[in-house]
């Protein structure tokens, strides 16, 4: 772009801040003028090309915006920002924001820069308008209301109540440290505040699918009562330290098809698998020829009945990869 005798040079009139925006801080404000606009920053002060700029002034006026108070919001010269769009626009084919329009406006301590970027925003010629956001806080772990549930997990007890989980609580590796295990479910809620699990903990299939839309509240049911957290709200998990993996028996890609869950979560635990790695199958199929039609769990049994699937676990089995099967 070029200087021509279109240009008008627009000096910061000073005046007094609005009555009505007393604030203690100071705020810029950054404006963002229109896709094709011609504009650059001399001493301070803002040029721009074939526009109207006396909308612009009265509003500066009226906040006392004063003299040499525009410069780019970005610290790259014009050209090298102008050159850098062209090419992000050609590489992409969409249109991109062009960051040598943006201007930030130094506001002194007093002003109402919200107020001042509301009035700029509605001016012709300027796309937006915003006060400089406040420094927001790092993300940290807030408790969250859930009451602490450990007391009603009477799976815990002695039989028949529950499985006698307690009476070995307290030995060492109880807790599952130095195993793994993988679960084979429709899908699960791993951000739960009392999981955490990673999304690294997905085992790769294809795109989870549930055909019996739950939100995960099954699987992620079954993880609570193995892997839930120790931290004092919820409930607490039978153990906790062990490494999870989830595998979907659901996929769009391949459909309902337990056997491939199986074969990939062999494949994630490799040759290193060993004593404490589990695979547990969350997973049941109408037999006997029950069809499903009644909607209800009525003629479900272990999905060892479809062949293939039987084939799979029991060559998982004798690899010494599948330890246990079922909902626990």
């Amino acid at each position: 772009m070029r200087l021509g005798t279109a240009s008008l040079l627009l000096l910061f009139a000073l005046g007094q801040p609005c009555a009505a925006s007393a604030q203690a801080e100071a705020r810029p404000v950054v404006i963002e003028l229109a896709r094709g606009s011609e504009a650059w920053v001399e001493r301070g002060q803002l040029v721009w090309l074939r526009n109207d700029l006396a909308p612009l002034r009265r509003v500066l006026a009226e906040f006392g915006v004063g003299r040499g108070a525009v410069a780019p919001t970005f610290a790259r010269t014009r050209e090298d920002l102008e050159a850098e769009h062209a090419r992000a626009e050609r590489r992409s084919g969409r249109r991109v924001p062009e960051l040598a329009l943006f201007f930030t406006l130094a506001v002194e301590a007093g002003v109402d820069a919200e107020s001042l970027a509301a009035a700029l925003a509605d001016l012709p010629g300027v796309a937006s308008a915003r006060a400089w956001p406040r420094a927001a806080p790092p993300p940290y772990d807030i408790e969250p209301p859930t009451p602490d549930f450990t007391n009603l997990q009477s799976f815990k007890a002695p039989a028949p109540a529950g499985i006698g989980f307690d009476a070995f609580a307290g030995i060492a590796g109880a807790d599952g440290q130095g195993t793994r295990f993988a679960d084979l479910e429709y899908e699960w809620a791993l951000a739960h505040e009392d999981l955490e699990i990673p999304e690294s903990a997905r085992i790769p299939i294809g795109t989870e699918q549930n055909p019996w839309p739950d939100q995960g509240s099954h699987g992620s049911a079954v993880l609570g009562i193995l892997s839930a957290r120790a931290n004092g709200y919820g409930v607490t998990g039978l153990v906790p330290a062990s490494q999870v993996h989830v595998a979907a028996c659901s996929t769009v890609e391949y459909g309902w098809n337990v056997g491939r869950a199986i074969e990939q979560a062999i494949a994630a635990f490799g040759e290193t698998a060993g004593p404490g790695d589990l695979i547990l199958i969350e997973q049941q199929m109408y037999v006997c020829g029950a069809d499903g039609s009644s909607g209800s769990q009525l003629g479900a049994g272990p999905v060892e009945w479809f062949p293939a699937w039987r084939a799979a676990i029991a060559t998982a089995t004798a690899l010494a990869r599948i330890s246990h099967h079922g909902d626990p």
